[in-house]
């Protein structure tokens, strides 16, 4: 929706090769890492996502950590757009890990650092997804965190399901 592009103040430019793509700067403990742009054509010869700087890492990031107010729960989910459908339905404690391969260590000791006992890991409901949800369930349960994996329907993720069927998944 248009106040949730507002709140995570979307932009388009022309600059730095991000023509043709909507930008969210990503920000972190008041800092910005870098800017992620998803590709506004489905048919383009460009790729889906593009990050400026090119070479900016996410392995420590959990985007949008600053604004979780509730952290006795949160919900993980694999990308940017899954993040801002479950944000625009009202769920105000999820966090993208930007990737099904992006989630390690680093992650781990940044939830434990702000306090994070109880995930719920929502990725999607294809073969990737379901590999990364049952890693990053080892690894949270491995540091003390307790965890729910949430499994979706082949061919279903969070950035596609209505604020219902997101409210039946997480029951």
């Amino acid at each position: 929706s248009s106040s949730t592009l507002k709140d995570f103040q979307a932009f388009f430019t022309n600059k730095l090769g991000l023509q043709d793509y909507i930008c969210f700067p990503v920000s972190q403990f008041g800092r910005i890492r870098f800017i992620e742009g998803r590709n506004r054509f489905a048919r383009s010869e460009r790729p889906k996502y593009y990050r400026r700087p090119n070479r900016a890492k996410s392995n420590d990031v959990l985007f949008p950590i600053d604004k979780i107010k509730d952290k006795s729960k949160l919900i993980l989910v694999e990308g940017l757009f899954d993040m801002l459908n479950m944000w625009q339905h009202g769920f105000k404690n999820v966090l993208c890990i930007f990737g099904t391969q992006n989630f390690g260590p680093k992650k781990v000791e940044l939830l434990d650092q702000i306090g994070i006992t109880k995930v719920h890991i929502l990725m999607d409901g294809d073969s990737a997804g379901v590999r990364a949800a049952s890693s990053i369930q080892k690894l949270l349960e491995s540091n003390s965190i307790e965890t729910r994996n949430i499994s979706l329907p082949p061919g279903r993720d969070p950035g596609d399901l209505s604020k219902y069927e997101l409210e039946q998944a997480i029951k």
